[in-house]
């Protein structure tokens, strides 16, 4: 089932679409304040718009570059985001900087204005004709395309879901450019440690810099009496479980941390059913919430019929409800953080010192 779509209900296949839910649902293109405006989409010619996989302008896009290939001019280009990125990812890393212009549905880009204040949204563009949205669901499911209409035509949006939405989703998107001018400066001079302790345990070294940035925006320094402690803000008893004593060192802390990320991975999340991008994924989140819960969601999640293999989209609805949006926060925050260095890998990694890395 796909609740609250903007898609072409002819163009769907082996799908149903319930009645309308919104009508004349324009999509609006989105930047960020400060940022240059656009009135009309011809004005992109030669930028990049981040894109998520069934992005309804495709099309629209898509018409627009044959278009100005006839004028000469260079196509707008789609950067099609990675699949563990979700709309309203997309609007947060926007809001950061990491990307510069997306194109949302109105319904979705008004809601998020209110978490995301610095979003701007140029409405004069024109990226197609205003569309309906539906909820879709498998041509063979007709007793649940039936609930769901009943469903529609009784209900009425609560007078406060905007007041509990703001509530729960303002405190945790608050991602923000790991490549600002200082962190960048900062990263490079990390960038040896780090490169160094995940070759040890076959890691992507990016992994560590994401994991870091979460825990202590790259800042060695901070220090707790017996608690998280250094880059990796990890605990002296978690570096003790693998070997590491005295975590006060910038060396000896990443060691820790890497070491520890290495062993959860061995004893939790070996499994070759679980792709690389998925298994940190897990790990990033037995890191945060303790690998034996985790565990324990991936088992309720296989009980209810969703993939206990992937934790986007999938296991991380199980700790939505088990442990609220804290642990998802975290593990989505590092994921972004990840894919904002990855973008840059090239000028991360000097070519004369590149190293492999680990995907």
């Amino acid at each position: 089932m796909a609740p609250g779509e903007l898609l072409d209900v002819k163009a769907a296949h082996k799908i149903s679409a319930s009645d309308p839910i919104a009508t004349d649902v324009p999509l609006w293109l989105v930047g960020v304040k400060g940022e240059r405006r656009f009135t009309k989409l011809e004005q992109l010619s030669g930028r990049t718009l981040a894109l998520t996989t069934g992005s309804a302008a495709a099309d629209a896009i898509s018409q627009l570059n044959q278009k100005l290939a006839l004028h000469k001019q260079p196509p707008i280009k789609v950067e099609w985001v990675d699949p563990t990125l979700a709309v309203e990812d997309v609007l947060e890393m926007v809001q950061a900087g990491i990307f510069h212009l997306t194109i949302v549905e109105k319904p979705i880009a008004e809601r998020w204005s209110k978490i995301l204040p610095k979003l701007r949204f140029d409405k004069q563009v024109v990226v197609s004709e205003p569309g309906d949205e539906y909820w879709f669901v498998r041509q063979d499911a007709a007793m649940l395309r039936a609930s769901i209409d009943r469903f529609l035509k009784t209900y009425r949006t609560p007078s406060d879901q905007d007041v509990a939405f703001q509530r729960i989703y303002r405190r945790l998107y608050q991602v923000r450019n790991p490549l600002a001018r200082i962190d960048r400066q900062r990263l490079e001079k990390l960038r040896p440690v780090l490169q160094k302790h995940a070759r040890e345990q076959g890691m992507d070294w990016l992994n560590l810099a994401a994991l870091a940035f979460k825990e202590s925006a790259l800042d060695p320094s901070p220090r707790s009496s017996g608690g998280p402690t250094g880059l990796m803000q990890i605990t002296p008893s978690a570096a003790q479980r693998v070997g590491v004593n005295n975590i006060e060192s910038l060396d000896s802390n990443v060691q820790a941390g890497a070491r520890y990320l290495a062993m959860i991975r061995r004893k939790f999340f070996a499994s070759p059913k679980l792709n690389e991008r998925e298994r940190m994924a897990f790990v990033l989140a037995a890191y945060n919430m303790g690998p034996e819960r985790v565990q324990g969601m991936r088992t309720e999640a296989k009980r209810r019929g969703l993939n206990p293999n992937q934790w986007f989209f999938q296991v991380e609805r199980i700790a939505m409800e088990q442990v609220g949006m804290g642990g998802v926060s975290y593990v989505n925050s590092v994921n972004k953080y990840y894919l904002a260095f990855d973008r840059e890998r090239e000028s991360l990694e000097p070519p004369a010192r590149k190293i492999a890395s680990v995907k």
